[in-house]
């Protein structure tokens, strides 16, 4: 938390230990031709500068690898994307008081090496590079010494989106949606209202309800 005066810092790491299966989905239901496994690495680095009592600015930095093979339903002759390292640089900006919270961030994406991918009969090119950027603003309300409530809208956006750089609902996302999968749907852009309540019982029992609500 103090890593020289008003410099705090952080690393991040995150890794599933097996493949998973990227779904995509349309109208009609789910592409199965074009499944494929993944396997996400990533870590990265935080540096904050807390300049007043209330604002904070924070500067990020990401390297993932990003790994694509076959599922066992994709067609023979779909183009595997080609498993590459990525790097993100990243400035965000923060403002709490008064249990209200402001955040903002921007992201930009660097991918070492890409090449057109798809299906055989629509290969597809898409950038090297990609931006994504968020906004949101939450308020905190204690209505005891053991009940709270929170109210969050949020927004997500992003420039050159592809597959597998576009928003999911994933249990490990700030996208996150109680309930929802990370089911193959992506988003260019997202737009959420949540809310919780929270009942804690002397740190021993916790009970949680919660409200969300998306637009894509």
């Amino acid at each position: 938390p103090k890593l020289i005066g008003p410099i705090d810092g952080s690393v991040d790491f995150f890794a599933i230990a097996v493949p998973g299966s990227d779904r995509v989905y349309d109208a009609g239901g789910p592409r199965d031709a074009e499944r494929l496994l993944t396997w996400p690495l990533s870590g990265g680095g935080n540096l904050g500068w807390q300049y007043s009592s209330y604002q904070k600015v924070q500067a990020n930095y990401q390297l993932a690898f990003n790994g694509f093979l076959k599922d066992r339903t994709t067609s023979e002759d779909y183009v595997v994307p080609r498993s590459t390292v990525t790097q993100g640089l990243g400035l965000g900006w923060e403002y709490r008081r008064s249990g209200y919270s402001f955040v903002t961030n921007a992201m930009w994406f660097g991918r070492k090496a890409w090449e057109p991918w798809g299906p055989a009969d629509a290969v597809t090119a898409t950038p090297r590079t990609y931006t994504k950027y968020s906004a949101s603003v939450a308020k905190e309300i204690y209505l005891s010494l053991l009940t709270k409530a929170r109210i969050n809208a949020a927004y997500f956006g992003g420039r050159d989106l592809d597959r597998f750089s576009t928003y999911q609902f994933g249990l490990f996302d700030d996208t996150k949606i109680h309930g929802v999968p990370a089911a193959g749907v992506r988003y260019d852009e997202l737009a959420m209202i949540r809310g919780s309540y929270s009942f804690n019982a002397f740190e021993q029992y916790r009970f949680d309800a919660f409200v969300d609500r998306g637009w894509g």
